[in-house]
Protein backbone atom coordinates (compact mmCIF):
# COMPACT_ATOMS: atom_id res chain seq x y z
CA UNK A 1 0.00 0.00 0.00
CA UNK A 2 2.12 2.84 -1.27
CA UNK A 3 1.10 6.26 -0.18
CA UNK A 4 2.07 9.75 -1.20
CA UNK A 5 2.63 12.21 1.66
CA UNK A 6 -0.70 13.69 2.72
CA UNK A 7 -2.79 11.37 0.52
CA UNK A 8 -4.48 8.08 1.43
CA UNK A 9 -2.91 4.79 0.40
CA UNK A 10 -4.16 3.06 -2.71
CA UNK A 11 -7.64 1.60 -2.22
CA UNK A 12 -8.68 4.07 0.52
CA UNK A 13 -10.89 7.14 0.12
CA UNK A 14 -9.33 9.01 3.05
CA UNK A 15 -6.46 8.82 5.51
CA UNK A 16 -9.06 8.33 8.28
CA UNK A 17 -10.47 5.27 6.51
CA UNK A 18 -6.96 3.88 6.13
CA UNK A 19 -6.19 4.46 9.82
CA UNK A 20 -9.40 2.70 10.87
CA UNK A 21 -8.24 -0.49 9.11
CA UNK A 22 -4.76 -0.56 10.62
CA UNK A 23 -4.71 -2.91 13.60
CA UNK A 24 -4.04 -1.16 16.89
CA UNK A 25 -1.54 -2.64 19.30
CA UNK A 26 -2.15 -2.31 23.03
CA UNK A 27 1.00 -1.91 25.09
CA UNK A 28 -0.73 -2.84 28.33
CA UNK A 29 -3.68 -5.15 28.46
CA UNK A 30 -6.77 -3.85 30.20
CA UNK A 31 -6.87 -5.62 33.52
CA UNK A 32 -9.76 -4.21 35.48
CA UNK A 33 -9.76 -5.34 39.10
CA UNK A 34 -6.56 -7.24 39.80
CA UNK A 35 -6.81 -8.07 43.50
CA UNK A 36 -8.75 -7.75 46.74
CA UNK A 37 -7.21 -7.52 50.21
CA UNK A 38 -8.06 -6.27 53.67
CA UNK A 39 -6.55 -4.55 56.68
CA UNK A 40 -7.64 -4.70 60.31
CA UNK A 41 -7.01 -2.55 63.35
CA UNK A 42 -8.83 0.71 62.64
CA UNK A 43 -11.40 2.93 64.35
CA UNK A 44 -13.93 5.31 62.82
CA UNK A 45 -14.28 8.52 64.83
CA UNK A 46 -16.55 11.54 64.42
CA UNK A 47 -15.91 14.89 66.13
CA UNK A 48 -19.11 16.90 66.64
CA UNK A 49 -17.78 20.28 65.52
CA UNK A 50 -21.19 21.88 64.99
CA UNK A 51 -22.51 23.83 62.05
CA UNK A 52 -22.52 27.54 61.44
CA UNK A 53 -19.83 30.09 60.78
CA UNK A 54 -17.27 28.56 63.17
CA UNK A 55 -17.48 25.08 61.68
CA UNK A 56 -14.26 25.24 59.63
CA UNK A 57 -12.31 26.81 62.49
CA UNK A 58 -13.51 24.02 64.80
CA UNK A 59 -12.50 21.36 62.29
CA UNK A 60 -9.03 22.89 61.94
CA UNK A 61 -8.72 22.98 65.74
CA UNK A 62 -9.48 19.25 65.86
CA UNK A 63 -7.05 18.45 63.03
CA UNK A 64 -4.25 20.52 64.60
CA UNK A 65 -4.72 18.96 68.04
CA UNK A 66 -4.76 15.42 66.62
CA UNK A 67 -1.67 16.16 64.54
CA UNK A 68 0.13 17.54 67.61
CA UNK A 69 -0.82 14.33 69.44
CA UNK A 70 0.75 12.23 66.66
CA UNK A 71 -2.54 10.83 65.37
CA UNK A 72 -2.57 10.12 61.63
CA UNK A 73 -5.97 10.32 59.91
CA UNK A 74 -7.33 8.86 56.70
CA UNK A 75 -10.72 8.67 54.95
CA UNK A 76 -11.74 12.13 56.20
CA UNK A 77 -15.36 13.04 55.54
CA UNK A 78 -17.12 16.33 56.25
CA UNK A 79 -20.71 16.28 57.49
CA UNK A 80 -23.16 19.10 58.25
CA UNK A 81 -22.34 19.17 62.00
CA UNK A 82 -19.29 16.93 62.33
CA UNK A 83 -16.17 15.62 60.66
CA UNK A 84 -15.33 11.91 60.63
CA UNK A 85 -12.13 10.05 59.94
CA UNK A 86 -10.37 6.74 60.31
CA UNK A 87 -7.28 6.01 62.40
CA UNK A 88 -5.22 3.07 63.58
CA UNK A 89 -6.62 1.42 66.71
CA UNK A 90 -3.49 2.26 68.70
CA UNK A 91 -4.41 6.00 68.44
CA UNK A 92 -8.11 5.64 69.21
CA UNK A 93 -8.16 6.36 72.97
CA UNK A 94 -5.73 9.27 72.63
CA UNK A 95 -7.79 10.80 69.80
CA UNK A 96 -11.07 10.56 71.71
CA UNK A 97 -9.45 12.16 74.77
CA UNK A 98 -8.02 15.02 72.65
CA UNK A 99 -11.39 15.71 70.99
CA UNK A 100 -13.23 15.70 74.34
CA UNK A 101 -10.58 17.94 75.93
CA UNK A 102 -11.28 20.47 73.16
CA UNK A 103 -14.94 20.47 74.28
CA UNK A 104 -16.40 18.65 71.27
CA UNK A 105 -18.65 15.63 71.39
CA UNK A 106 -17.21 12.44 69.96
CA UNK A 107 -18.59 9.23 68.51
CA UNK A 108 -16.47 6.20 67.64
CA UNK A 109 -16.93 2.76 66.13
CA UNK A 110 -14.50 -0.10 66.10
CA UNK A 111 -12.68 -2.20 65.63
CA UNK A 112 -12.99 -1.62 61.90
CA UNK A 113 -11.44 -3.19 58.83
CA UNK A 114 -10.71 -1.80 55.39
CA UNK A 115 -11.48 -3.79 52.25
CA UNK A 116 -9.09 -2.82 49.42
CA UNK A 117 -10.18 -3.43 45.82
CA UNK A 118 -7.10 -3.00 43.57
CA UNK A 119 -7.09 -2.02 39.87
CA UNK A 120 -4.59 -0.54 37.44
CA UNK A 121 -6.77 2.53 36.77
CA UNK A 122 -9.75 2.47 39.12
CA UNK A 123 -11.30 5.76 38.01
CA UNK A 124 -11.64 4.60 34.41
CA UNK A 125 -13.52 1.40 35.30
CA UNK A 126 -17.28 1.24 35.45
CA UNK A 127 -19.29 -1.05 37.71
CA UNK A 128 -16.61 -1.60 40.38
CA UNK A 129 -18.64 0.06 43.15
CA UNK A 130 -21.80 -1.74 42.03
CA UNK A 131 -20.16 -5.19 42.07
CA UNK A 132 -18.40 -4.45 45.36
CA UNK A 133 -21.66 -3.29 46.97
CA UNK A 134 -23.48 -6.41 45.75
CA UNK A 135 -20.72 -8.63 47.16
CA UNK A 136 -20.84 -6.86 50.52
CA UNK A 137 -24.63 -6.97 50.64
CA UNK A 138 -24.56 -10.72 49.94
CA UNK A 139 -22.56 -11.33 53.15
CA UNK A 140 -24.16 -8.62 55.31
CA UNK A 141 -21.09 -6.37 55.44
CA UNK A 142 -22.20 -2.75 55.85
CA UNK A 143 -20.32 0.11 54.20
CA UNK A 144 -19.41 2.64 56.89
CA UNK A 145 -17.24 4.94 54.77
CA UNK A 146 -15.49 4.93 51.39
CA UNK A 147 -12.24 6.21 49.96
CA UNK A 148 -10.56 5.82 46.59
CA UNK A 149 -7.39 6.48 44.65
CA UNK A 150 -6.31 5.87 41.09
CA UNK A 151 -5.40 2.30 42.00
CA UNK A 152 -7.86 1.24 44.70
CA UNK A 153 -11.27 1.49 46.30
CA UNK A 154 -11.24 1.45 50.12
CA UNK A 155 -14.32 0.32 52.04
CA UNK A 156 -14.49 0.76 55.81
CA UNK A 157 -16.61 -1.83 57.62
CA UNK A 158 -16.82 -3.64 60.96
CA UNK A 159 -13.73 -5.82 61.35
CA UNK A 160 -15.96 -8.83 62.14
CA UNK A 161 -17.34 -8.75 58.57
CA UNK A 162 -14.04 -8.25 56.72
CA UNK A 163 -13.05 -11.88 56.02
CA UNK A 164 -16.45 -12.66 54.47
CA UNK A 165 -16.34 -9.39 52.51
CA UNK A 166 -12.90 -10.23 51.08
CA UNK A 167 -14.03 -13.71 50.00
CA UNK A 168 -17.25 -12.44 48.39
CA UNK A 169 -15.52 -9.57 46.58
CA UNK A 170 -12.76 -11.83 45.27
CA UNK A 171 -15.41 -14.20 43.95
CA UNK A 172 -17.35 -11.42 42.21
CA UNK A 173 -14.24 -10.15 40.42
CA UNK A 174 -12.60 -13.56 39.94
CA UNK A 175 -9.33 -12.47 41.56
CA UNK A 176 -7.09 -13.31 44.48
CA UNK A 177 -5.05 -11.03 46.71
CA UNK A 178 -3.37 -7.77 45.72
CA UNK A 179 -0.93 -7.62 42.82
CA UNK A 180 2.25 -5.79 43.81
Amino acid sequence: MARTKGKPAEGFDSIAQETDRVPRVAFERERGVVGVSGETGYYHVAAMTGGGDDRMAHELTVFNALSDAGVSLTMIKYHAHSVSFVMRAMHHEKAVAVIKKLGFGCRSEGPMGILNVHASDMRELSGVMLKTSEALMSVGAPIVQLGDSHRALYVLMPESRLADAIAATREVFGVGGPVE
